[in-house]
């Protein structure tokens, strides 16, 4: 269940309760001003005061029994998903290696951003996500500040896909990563963002992983099949095979909505 929505109920339920104690009372200060010794009056007031507390005790009841199987449910699910199988194309993958490769790009990423090393970007990101890490770089330099990102640590990785295109492969990675970040101006003042906390996110991640030019069949360009390996160029059409083989690049980072 989402936030918002466990907000929704509690607002529900504290409308409800404050309805029924409002109702409750007024027919009190009703009853009480008709006739304070009337037997009727104190039989009504015991009604309205047990109607109040089975209703209250419903509502709360109600809410927390939500919120248990909403719990239970968020488990299983990602229970399940951890024991599915994924499909991997790739031969001779190591899961454990591999995680570590996502996790050194990942660093290496933000650590060339906070130092706006702009080649070393060019290197590890695709060509539309190094477009929007410059656009950043070049909205800093505008505003005269800077991003400085310490202490990156991975909390958790898991494979989510593998997809088996003609000289790649795009996978799909789930992060939590914990970290320093806080923005500076020029005079080294901190304008944004707490030095003393971590900040933690959730993040997808798509990692680009070159296939080695062997395992390639079809050309990328006029995919006619490939019968010499001797060059990185097809000879059919002279295009590139493959830019850079067996290297990971970043071609996707976004948020986990919480």
């Amino acid at each position: 269940m989402k936030r918002k929505t466990v907000n929704i109920i509690c607002i529900i339920s504290i409308i409800l309760l404050f309805g029924i104690t409002f109702t409750y009372q007024k027919m009190s200060i009703n009853n009480l001003t008709t006739d304070v010794k009337d037997i009727h009056s104190i039989v009504n007031e015991s009604t309205y005061i047990l109607i109040f507390v089975i209703s209250a005790f419903l509502i709360f009841f109600s809410l927390l029994l939500y919120l248990f199987i909403d719990r239970y449910q968020s488990l299983s699910l990602k229970n399940e998903i951890k024991k599915q199988k994924i499909e991997n194309p790739i031969n001779n993958f190591s899961e454990l290696e591999f995680k570590k490769e996502v996790f050194d790009l990942y660093k290496k990423v933000k650590e060339n951003y906070a130092e706006r090393n702009i080649d070393a970007l060019k290197e590890l990101l695709s060509k539309e996500l190094f477009e929007k890490y410059k656009l950043k770089l070049e909205k800093e330099e505008q505003e005269k500040t800077k991003s400085i990102i310490e202490n990156i640590k991975m909390e958790d990785i898991n494979i989510i896909k593998i997809n088996d295109n003609i000289n790649y492969y795009d996978i799909l990675v789930n992060v939590r990563v914990t970290y320093k970040n806080y923005i500076i101006n020029e005079d080294s003042f901190i304008v944004k963002g707490d030095v003393s906390k971590d900040i933690t996110n959730n993040i997808d991640l798509l990692v680009v992983k070159n296939k080695r030019i062997k395992e390639i069949k079809n050309c990328p360009n006029c995919y006619h099949t490939l019968t010499n390996y001797d060059s990185n160029k097809c000879e059919y059409c002279n295009s590139i095979i493959v830019e850079s083989s067996d290297t990971l690049k970043l071609a996707k980072e976004e948020k986990v909505k919480k």
